[in-house]
């Protein structure tokens, strides 16, 4: 398949176009697709912490893997984790290529194709491609995560909210939920130890975090001691639960030297197209306030606390921006 070099330029500049990495994942595969043979193309990242050591973040197609390709994959990734080359593979009878991602000479992950054949020259393509998107990604991570947890940032999550808004719905039973996770006397723990110290606690609280929280749900670091998790689609039993595991992990790990550290969690439902983002975060923001003068270490949820009739306003608090 032979591709001129303008064809080449076009898919780059759609590759930059995008702002958000997401939608950066997607138009690379697509990219490949149309310039290549490759039947399909994946965007695989490694993950850090949880139970999926491997996530696929873009596909070319819906088709899933059978459990016997997954066991496949699975050990030639981990082979792949120790090797900054592109690795070849046969898949159920088609060739496959692994090209690894590197940001800042770590592995990112892996541009994933497939194909009856994928000839050296598109091989080189693919490659080059990959690099285009990795050095644009660079740029947009700076721009979207936390430099010392990695988490989304207020901006990430300010375009979240507002995607998700469009798309909810009132009176489901299983809905979104926005939390608040707000580290209990995170000041004396800085003024007594040290910044160091508070920002180990921060690092190890963020670990458990990605341990908790799966791949439908999103967490941004929202302010120094705070973060938030976007929670997909599940019962207020369920959110309730994963939010008192949250709370007893932290309150059962050791901190080493910060002792007896322990989160308040606001929690609101996301129910209705009329929500603002500031008004979701507001909510979510007012049953922290509540969990913490119920005495810290416990958790809060907004809707319960208007049944109770605790709240009298639906606006947010006043001192609640997302930038």
């Amino acid at each position: 398949m032979k591709v001129s070099s303008i064809e080449v330029l076009h898919s780059v500049v759609d590759i930059t176009t995008h702002t958000e990495s997401d939608a950066m994942y997607q138009s690379l595969v697509t990219t490949i697709l149309q310039l290549t043979q490759v039947e399909r193309a994946f965007i695989v990242d490694v993950e850090s912490a949880g139970s999926q050591r491997f996530l696929i973040r873009a596909s070319s197609n819906a088709q899933q893997f059978t459990d016997d390709e997954l066991e496949t994959l699975d050990k030639i990734l981990n082979k792949s984790l120790f090797s900054m080359d592109n690795q070849y593979f046969q898949l159920s009878g088609k060739d496959a290529v692994l090209i690894p991602i590197l940001i800042k000479q770590k592995l990112y992950g892996w541009v994933m194709c497939l194909g009856l054949s994928i000839p050296e020259e598109e091989t080189v393509l693919i490659s080059g491609l990959s690099k285009v998107y990795e050095n644009f990604i660079s740029i947009i991570s700076a721009s979207e995560r936390d430099s010392l947890t990695g988490l989304y940032n207020r901006k990430v999550l300010d375009n979240r909210l507002t995607e998700l808004l469009t798309e909810v719905t009132t009176g489901k039973e299983k809905q979104h939920w926005l939390l608040i996770i707000d580290i209990d006397n995170f000041k004396h723990i800085n003024d007594d130890l040290g910044h160091i110290y508070g920002d180990d606690v921060i690092l190890l609280i963020v670990a458990l975090l990605k341990q908790l929280f799966g791949k439908d749900e999103t967490l941004f670091r929202y302010g120094g001691d705070e973060f938030l998790a976007l929670m997909g689609p599940c019962t207020y039993e369920q959110a309730r639960a994963k939010a008192e595991l949250l709370r007893t992990s932290v309150e059962d790990r050791c901190f080493g030297t910060a002792k007896d550290v322990t989160v308040s969690i606001g929690m609101t439902a996301i129910n209705t197209e009329d929500y603002h983002p500031v008004t979701v975060v507001g909510h979510a923001d007012t049953a922290l306030h509540h969990a913490k003068k119920q005495g810290r270490n416990c958790i809060s949820v907004y809707g319960d606390m208007v049944e109770q009739g605790l709240v009298t306003s639906a606006e947010p608090e006043d001192d609640v921006e997302l930038f």
